[in-house]
């Protein structure tokens, strides 16, 4: 197995295969615990989550400013509702 692939990675003692996700408590790949050096901290985590909830909101902003109202307002029956020989 080549490491070198991902020097700055962080890895599963076990293992050492490259974390995938480092709020998991588990290694994706031999299912040991993971030790909390290799996990975010509850700090990371938080800013994180807080992040994320900043581009979705973006992301919602964006558009509903732009009409589309994004996937969750898509209606894919609508046309075929209106339409009933179209089925």
């Amino acid at each position: 197995m080549n490491l070198d692939a991902f020097p700055s990675a962080r890895r599963c003692p076990a293992c050492s295969a490259v974390v995938a996700s480092r709020r998991s408590r588990l290694c994706g790949v031999c299912e040991q615990p993971l030790p909390e050096s290799v996990r975010f901290t509850p700090d990371e985590a938080a800013q994180q989550a807080a992040e994320f909830q900043e581009i979705r909101r973006r992301q919602k902003s964006s558009d509903s400013e732009a009409g589309t109202g994004g996937m969750d307002s898509y209606d894919m029956g609508s046309d075929i509702a209106s339409d009933p020989g179209a089925c």
